[in-house]
């Protein structure tokens, strides 16, 4: 028994249906109108800690992880404290924490002294700054906050000159009801952009930044009621950044980077008092879902992109006038932790993401490469990437292939083959083939590819795809495996195929899962627009590996894992019209 558990353990499904649940953990109580949450290392230790802003306590706190609790650290009093940002403002390699109290003409940063402990700078230069960001606006390689006010409308950055309480201001304009703010380069120029909502205006922009202090307002929605949030991501992996918005209207709603064009999508209607959004791949299944906080629901919950339908789950209502939400892996087991602040509550909450499993010691992952079968019959071409993390041979493996007909039937095994995995294993194989013959009905197929015991159902690993058959030519409907012949998975002779078919794109990442590095392989048929970026679960950019015209052929790209923290991370973006998707697993 030990050995067959041992083996489940090593021939984990390849492909399974996310499993997501989360484990509550209260952080912080009694934290009067806990209105605002944020997560840092604040401490130098290598642990998450949390930073928390309290409206009606007016108090901005944040909690040590202990590893076995949390324990709480006063910052100070600021009069409705309810903007947050996190981020290393003196540039001495520690957090420093940012807060704009809504009803006094200051904003606060707390400079870290790289081992939790804080002193308190005051800036007297903005009047009743609602909501707070940290980005470096002037390229000149420190961190500067970007302030705005409901109350007057007023959107400003705040440049960093080295002074702890001297920030000269630069205006970036007016917008009614300014509410909130993020920072990023929408418009892929270069520099900084903003977006922003007004609340009881209920408009949704950004301002495109031009150089030299010049700000272009672009409005996205002006009809949007009560707007409470905004968030910049990448929401449908196309390589730009589009941009989310919560409304207590109860909708929540994404605008889709269309240049001069940004058509709107809805999330959901139907979020009682929307208020808070963070977008990430909370089921890292390489989309953007988000996570959502609903004062009037009093709920916490995350929305599932089921490609481009959208799944809600709740994860709490009993959050009394839940505030805000924040995603970071706070435990570092490798997945999105959502963490929630409510008002009414007075409460930080922690939801740590249980059951994910750790990554697949064993994946296979077929590539369609012919999509579709003419009525008389032809080859079915794919490509299949085998990787194994395991210092150990197993010997006795098959790999094998079934149909799935349009009549729903399972039809198989149809290709055998027998095989040993070695330690390590990394195979890629582009020239698979599978005949389909002239009698076989039209209609949608799904190709499956097997790896392990084809008697133990426990004991293998599946990958598929679909297929279509354009008609039949054949009098009679027989099946017979002796007119389905195909190529087998034969490791010992074609360990790694460079032949590829002459109109076929392939993009692959061996090894996969990686430590110091690992290359993606980019086969083109033609001349594409190629843009590849390696992004973390919450969308943000690591590395751009491509942006711009590839000639046909053979590329490859090195990503380099030695300053990356062990984790899931995605391939995102597009090679010609088509989205790129793949997950990357560092193990260090």
């Amino acid at each position: 028994m030990k050995r067959l558990a041992w083996l489940i353990v090593l021939l984990l499904p390849a492909i399974a249906l996310a499993q997501v649940s989360f484990e509550t953990i209260t952080v912080g109580t009694g934290f009067d109108g806990s209105l605002n949450v944020r997560s840092a290392d604040l401490d130098g230790d290598g642990d998450i800690d949390i930073v928390g802003a309290a409206e009606s306590g007016d108090e901005a706190a944040w909690w040590e992880n202990t590893g076995t609790g949390w324990d709480y650290h006063y910052l100070g009093t600021l009069y409705w404290a309810t903007g947050l940002a996190t981020a290393d403002m003196d540039g001495d390699g520690d957090i420093d924490i940012c807060v704009s109290p809504a009803t006094v003409d200051n904003v606060s940063w707390f400079e870290n002294d790289g081992i939790g402990n804080f002193t308190w700078n005051e800036l007297v230069t903005f009047g009743g700054a609602r909501d707070v960001a940290a980005s470096d606006m002037d390229g000149d390689g420190d961190m500067d906050m970007i302030v705005c006010s409901t109350s007057s409308g007023a959107v400003s950055w705040l440049e960093n000159i080295g002074d702890a309480t001297n920030w000269p201001e630069h205006v970036i304009g007016t917008f009614s009801s300014a509410y909130h703010v993020d920072v990023a380069d929408i418009d892929d120029d270069g520099d900084q952009d903003v977006a922003i909502c007004g609340s009881s205006s209920g408009d949704v922009g950004w301002f495109a930044n031009d150089g030299g202090d010049s700000w272009t307002l672009n409005y996205l929605n002006q009809s949007f009621s009560d707007a409470r949030t905004v968030a910049i991501a990448d929401m449908d992996d196309d390589g730009l950044l589009d941009i989310v918005a919560t409304s207590r209207g109860d909708d929540i709603a994404w605008w889709q980077n269309g240049a001069d064009v940004w058509p709107m999508h809805y999330i959901t209607q139907d979020f009682d008092g929307a208020d808070s959004v963070c977008p990430a791949d909370i089921d890292m299944d390489g989309d953007m879902d988000v996570a959502a906080a609903a004062v009037t629901a009093d709920e916490v919950a995350w929305f599932e992109n089921d490609g481009g339908n959208w799944i809600q789950h709740t994860i709490d209502a009993s959050m009394d006038y839940a505030s805000a939400v924040w995603i970071d892996d706070v435990d570092q087991d490798g997945d999105p932790d959502v963490l929630a602040a409510a008002y009414y509550s007075d409460s930080i909450v922690l939801y740590s993401q249980m059951g994910t499993p750790e990554p697949d010691p064993v994946t296979l992952t077929l590539t369609r490469l012919t999509e579709t079968i003419p009525p008389q019959g032809g080859t079915l071409v794919y490509g299949a990437h085998l990787v194994s993390t395991l210092p150990n041979t197993i010997q006795g493996l098959r790999f094998w292939t079934t149909v799935i007909l349009p009549t729903s039937q399972e039809f198989g095994p149809l290709v055998q083959q027998p095989f040993t995995m070695t330690p390590f294993m990394d195979v890629e194989i582009f020239n698979l083939t599978q005949e389909i013959p002239n009698y076989a009905p039209a209609g949608q197929y799904t190709f499956i590819g097997h790896v392990g015991f084809p008697n133990n159902p426990a004991l293998q690993i599946t990958d598929d795809f679909t297929f279509t058959k354009e008609g039949a030519t054949g009098d009679s409907y027989v099946l017979n495996p002796a007119d389905w012949p195909g190529s087998g998975f034969d490791l010992a002779s074609d360990s790694e195929s460079s032949v590829l078919l002459e109109n076929s794109v392939l993009t692959s990442v061996s090894p996969n899962p990686f430590n110091a590095a690992t290359t993606v392989r980019v086969h083109l048929p033609q001349t594409e627009e190629v843009t590849l970026r390696v992004v973390n679960l919450l969308g943000q950019e690591i590395s751009t590996l491509s942006r711009g015209q590839l000639s046909a052929g053979q590329h490859e790209f090195l990503i380099d894992g030695s300053e990356m923290a062990s984790g899931v991370y995605f391939l995102t973006g597009a090679i010609g019209t088509e989205s790129v998707s793949q997950k990357l697993v560092v193990l260090k």
